[in-house]
């Protein structure tokens, strides 16, 4: 899950090698949007305690 956090968490993403997507590419645009960031690292930090 920690690298979840770091791609949720960064504030600029750039693409390395634009013909491979990465697992964190391919996720749900609302998972990558700003808009959502501190809840969704909120959450992800909820299920860690679990």
């Amino acid at each position: 899950m920690f690298y979840l956090e770091q791609y949720i968490g960064a504030k600029l993403r750039e693409r390395n090698q634009p013909r491979y997507m990465t697992m964190v590419e391919q996720l749900p645009q609302f998972i990558k949007s700003a808009k959502n960031r501190d809840a969704l690292l909120k959450l992800l930090e909820r299920m860690k305690l679990k």
